[in-house]
């Protein structure tokens, strides 16, 4: 909670719920993911397998800092209840609608495609360098502002003209595009705001990976169990941290009651 800055993502897989009479079923149900980059913890949660907005909304409620996540209607309406709230958008997201409608509507698809490869190109050289948050926000207001303005003054335009005549595709990227671009520009208020939601993805492929091997999970007291050692392992792996040596550590602090229990956090343990 006190991080600056989150991503957050969500995907799902087959649990195990029981009903009142003890009948199982195995149903889809949702494990969101928390990435903290700066301060470096993950964290899983699972809500009763819940992908509405209640599973999440007291977490966001209790941060407040700036958060990255995709276009999901949950993350959207969340903003719309809580303007203050600093949600930004995933370029990536934005480009792969219209990669898609590449086939359909192919010069206005790639001066999309091409004016997002230029903010890429330039958080590119942003990282090389080595910048800190501050500067790549002034950066960002030299470099990026002007592209950001022209790729917005072109939304505005097939949205005046109310999508008229365009296929099916290219103007489901336009939508989205223009409806996700007001948050996307909070890249510029915070410059440790990154301009995609990859890292947290990438995170979230790690759990996918294993539920596609293992099927399901067996029980939803077995869920949040998997929600936490993804949480300790992924949290490891951002801190360069053994998972066998972390745990050894962990397991030794518990014991220790002289030993604060923030200090056993992956991103705070010494080992």
């Amino acid at each position: 909670m006190k991080a600056t800055y989150w991503m957050l993502d969500e995907t799902p897989g087959l649990v195990g719920v029981e009903d009142k009479d003890g009948n199982k079923r195995y149903l889809n149900r949702y494990f969101w993911g928390i990435k903290a980059k700066l301060k470096k913890p993950c964290w899983f949660i699972y809500e009763h397998g819940s992908r509405g907005l209640k599973a999440i909304k007291a977490y966001l409620d209790n941060f407040i800092g700036f958060f990255t996540s995709d276009g999901y209607v949950v993350y959207s309406l969340y903003q719309d209840l809580y303007p203050d709230k600093h949600r930004s958008s995933c370029l990536v997201h934005m480009r792969r609608y219209f990669v898609d409608a590449l086939e359909e509507s192919r010069e206005i698809a790639m001066w999309f495609i091409e004016h997002f490869g230029w903010l890429f190109a330039n958080e590119y050289e942003f990282a090389k360098q080595g910048l800190t948050g501050e500067r790549r926000r002034i950066v960002r207001l030299k470099q990026s502002k002007s592209i950001m303005d022209w790729i917005k003054k072109e939304l505005e335009k097939y949205e005046r003209s109310g999508y008229k005549h365009l296929g099916k595709q290219i103007k489901r990227a336009l939508v989205y595009a223009k409806k996700e671009w007001h948050a996307f520009e909070t890249v510029l208020q915070n410059g440790d705001v990154e301009v995609s939601n990859n890292l947290c993805e990438q995170m979230m492929k790690h759990i996918k990976m294993n539920l596609k091997n293992c099927l399901n999970i067996g029980s939803e007291e077995s869920a949040l169990d998997y929600a936490f050692m993804f949480s300790a392992l992924e949290s490891c792996d951002i801190n360069h941290l053994s998972p066998e040596s972390y745990f050894k550590g962990l397991i030794s602090g518990l014991h220790d009651k002289k030993v604060e229990k923030k200090l056993l956090l992956p991103c705070y343990i010494r080992l």
